[in-house]
């Protein structure tokens, strides 16, 4: 049966038991034979001939320097000369630690673990008759001794924690690492290399300072640059500026602090010590710079010992100036007619700095609440006004009592010429100036002396603010932010003499809070 009758009867229902089988036709591969390739075209070999040799060396009987293998060195005995010096200075540091901090002077808690390899010549005694092929000294054969120069880095590994066996935690120093360490430092600043650097030897302490102070101004307020521009000028340059900035050290910070405190002042007075600790501290925040700009490798004011007492100043501190209760109502009377008299009671009842008071603008005073709003500060600086942040570069609020708000309402409004709508201003509308507002101040003493009030400054009005709300008990974390400062152990320290009386009256009320209780 075909393939076709099949697929008929199984659609027309025939059998049902037929099975149906393709199968493929066969297919055969025939493979011919490959045909037969002819040889390679190649020079069958054949041996050269025999040849004779051209020359011969041979050793003389009179030769009798010992020859060496070509690249090989003669014994000898090594000598390290001279002293070693290192080329090039480089601090590292693991992640986490303070790189800044890991220099080779200075380094303030901070511990050296290994000084490797530096500048080491080992002389070697060559062959005077050798030839140069076989001279690994790489000279003529005439040299009597060649040298062999190794140049190195001078590493100092250092960390918080110093590892003296690769082990954590384990702190060490040697009085010989810190021996060694002072002359290859003072051999690098000579060579002007130092922490992987190039120092500009020939740079002054005079000229830096002058770089220094134009770039400070874009980060401090302008009248904190003036203050660093007077201190540098009166007390640094006259005595180091000259002086290049890579080679100053802790040894003339010290000596410089030293003549300060016994006739740095006007006309070789002695200089309070306090002035001489922000001295310093202008300096080392100058010397952090350099450091950050890589034209020093560590600050050396950080060594530097800033004198903690004058021994010749009094034995008894001098006392803070304010005014008592008593005393400040005297003053407000007997200036009630002069035309500051609006500033002079604000400051006593605010406790707000003199920039602050002249940079009060009518927009942050808010009357009907009773509160205004310190959030700029007028500076002079070379003659110009300019309206800022407060000191502390926040602002605050501040409560009002009934009579110092009475004083800000009687001010005139609308007065202001500068365009900043300043509540205190002079009679043409211009903005006060800061000095002729302390100049006014001062002058008015020889007519308050018939009031009995006593002589203070200016600012001291702040002190009085403060002494007389922490005289009525208001708590100092209150008193501290009225009157701006950063932290509260600033204003503890300021008036620590009103605490006594403050611990006086905390007892008392204890003792009679106890007292009815017991009766």
């Amino acid at each position: 049966m075909s393939v076709a009758d099949a697929r008929s009867s199984l659609s027309t229902g025939g059998a049902s038991n037929r099975a149906l089988t393709a199968t493929s036709p066969s297919t055969v591969t025939v493979q011919l034979a490959v045909p037969l390739q002819p040889l390679p075209c190649q020079p069958p070999n054949t041996l050269s001939p025999a040849g004779a040799a051209v020359s011969t060396t041979s050793v003389l009987s009179s030769k009798s320097e010992v020859h060496v293998s070509p690249q090989s060195m003669p014994a000898g005995s090594p000598v390290t000369s001279p002293r070693p010096v290192p080329v090039v200075v480089t601090a590292t540091a693991e992640p986490g630690d303070r790189a800044a901090l890991m220099q080779i002077r200075g380094w303030a808690g901070w511990n050296a673990a290994s000084l490797r390899s530096s500048m080491i010549s080992t002389p070697v005694a060559c062959s005077a008759a050798s030839s140069s092929l076989t001279n690994p000294c790489g000279s003529d054969s005439h040299s009597a001794a060649q040298a062999l120069a190794t140049c190195g880095a001078a590493i100092w590994r250092c960390g918080q924690g110093f590892r003296a066996s690769g082990s954590a935690g384990t702190s060490s120093s040697s009085a010989s690492s810190t021996a060694q360490r002072e002359p290859l430092e003072a051999t690098a600043r000579s060579s002007g290399r130092l922490a992987g650097m190039d120092m500009d030897t020939g740079l002054t302490i005079d000229a830096y300072l002058d770089e220094w102070l134009l770039l400070v101004r874009t980060r401090v307020r302008r009248s904190t640059c003036a203050t660093y521009h007077r201190m540098l000028d009166a007390y640094i340059r006259p005595h180091i500026g000259s002086l290049p900035l890579a080679e100053l050290t802790a040894r003339h910070l010290d000596r410089l602090y030293v003549e300060l405190l016994t006739g740095g002042g006007r006309r070789g007075q002695r200089l309070a010590q306090r002035t001489v600790a922000h001295t310093h501290a202008v300096l080392h925040k100058a010397l952090a710079d350099a450091v950050a700009s890589e034209l020093v490798p560590t600050n050396v004011a950080n060594r530097a010992h800033v004198p903690k007492h004058d021994p010749e100043a009094p034995i008894t501190p001098r006392r803070l100036s304010y005014w008592d209760e008593d005393e400040t109502r005297r003053f407000l009377a007997a200036t009630a007619q002069d035309l500051l008299h609006g500033i002079w009671r604000v400051a006593l009842g605010t406790g707000m700095r003199r920039g602050e008071l002249l940079g009060l603008r009518w927009e942050d005073v808010d009357l009907a609440n009773r509160q205004l709003r310190v959030a700029t500060s007028l500076t002079e600086v070379d003659g110009i006004l300019q309206l800022g942040h407060p000191k502390t570069g926040r602002s605050r609020t501040l409560y009002l009592d009934p009579s110092t708000a009475a004083a800000l309402e009687r001010e005139p409004r609308g007065r202001d010429t500068s365009g900043h709508d300043l509540v205190f201003t002079r009679p043409d509308g211009s903005p006060w100036p800061p000095r002729q507002v302390s100049d006014r101040w001062r002058g008015q003493w020889p007519r308050l002396a018939r009031a009995d009030v006593p002589k203070i400054r200016l600012h001291a009005t702040r002190h009085v603010h403060a002494t007389l709300l922490l005289a009525r008990g208001v708590p100092i974390k209150v008193v501290s932010e009225r009157l701006g400062h950063s932290t509260i152990a600033m204003t503890m320290d300021i008036y620590a003499h009103v605490l006594p009386a403050m611990d006086r009256k905390a007892a008392e009320a204890i003792g009679e809070a106890l007292g009815e209780a017991l009766a």
